[in-house]
C-alpha cells in the first residue's frame, strides 16, 4: 500500500488523498419545424404488382411516386453544473500506534 504518513523527528507529515467531483446534468433540447414533402421525379406505373388485365369491370394497377421529405431539426443541450464536492480517502493507518 502506498505510504501516506511520514515521521520527521517529533512531528508527522500527513498526506490525505482526495477526489474532487462536480455533478453535471445535460438535458437534450430538440426543436423540429413543420415537415415539407414534395415529389422527386414523376410517378411510375408498376404493372407487375397487379394483374394488368381488366376483369369484371375493374382495372387494378399500382402507381408509385418517390417523395422527398424535409424536416428541419435543431439539436442543442441545456447544462446544469451543481456544486463541487470532495471525497476524502482514508490515510494510511499503519503508523498510528507509533505516532501516539
Amino acid at each position: 500500500m502506498e505510504r501516506c504518513n511520514e515521521n520527521v523527528g517529533n512531528a508527522i507529515i500527513v498526506r490525505e488523498k482526495a477526489n474532487i467531483s462536480v455533478p453535471v446534468t445535460v438535458k437534450p433540447i430538440i426543436n423540429a419545424d413543420e415537415a415539407v414533402a414534395y415529389c422527386c421525379g414523376g410517378p411510375v406505373l408498376l404493372k407487375d404488382n397487379y394483374d394488368s388485365c381488366c376483369r369484371y369491370s375493374e382495372c387494378r394497377f399500382v402507381i408509385s411516386q418517390n417523395i422527398c421529405i424535409e424536416i428541419p431539426i435543431e439539436f442543442s443541450v441545456e447544462t446544469e453544473i451543481d456544486g463541487a464536492y470532495i471525497n476524502c480517502c482514508t490515510h494510511d493507518n499503519e503508523n498510528d500506534e507509533e505516532n501516539k
